[in-house]
Order: C-alpha cells, then sequence, then structure tokens
C-alpha cells in the first residue's frame, strides 16, 4: 500500500515540477530522500496511515453503507464526483491560465 502512493506522490511530483513549474513540496531536507519528492520518513507514514484506514476505518464504514438504499448512495456519490470534477476544472483552469 506504501509503494503505490509513493510512486504516485513520485510521479506528481515529478509532473508538477517539470510540466508546471510547481513544486507542492519539498523533501530536500529530509533523510532518503529522492529528489526531494519523496521520502523514506513520509513513504511510511503513507504506509502506516494506509493500513489503519483499510483494516479500522472501511470496515467500520462498509457496515454503515451497507444499511443505506442504493438510490440515496448512487446520489450521493454523484454529487461527491461533480464536486471532485468541478475542483478539477477550476484546478487545471488556473494553472493554465498562470502560464
Amino acid at each position: 500500500m506504501g509503494m503505490i502512493t509513493t510512486i504516485i506522490e513520485l510521479v506528481v511530483g515529478f509532473i508538477l515540477d517539470k510540466f508546471f513549474n510547481m513544486r507542492l513540496w519539498d523533501y530536500s531536507n529530509w533523510s532518503f530522500n529522492f529528489m526531494g519528492y519523496i521520502s523514506l520518513n513520509h513513504s511510511i507514514r503513507f504506509a502506516v496511515f494506509g493500513m489503519v484506514i483499510y483494516y479500522f476505518i472501511k470496515p467500520f464504514l462498509d457496515k454503515r453503507i451497507k444499511n443505506f438504499d442504493q438510490l440515496k448512495l448512487r446520489k450521493i456519490n454523484i454529487i461527491i464526483l461533480s464536486i471532485m470534477l468541478f475542483d478539477f476544472i477550476v484546478k487545471i483552469t488556473n494553472i493554465s491560465l498562470s502560464w
């Protein structure tokens, strides 16, 4: 689990830096870092918190969601997806306008 989040962090950090000239985080001052995009300390934290979410929070939520009406869940999913899509479009628009 930590390996996936570390790879995503590395790829996103590299893309933001090289294509958009943005550096949203920099781990250069941390030991065991790679080009400032990732560090061992943060990768371990991602792994631990990912396991906490997967083994404790997800089962807790699964039990509660199981009793939800499927139509209500679908509507909630559409609303959340719409908000995320709107946010993504706004962010991309702002980034491309600042070029």
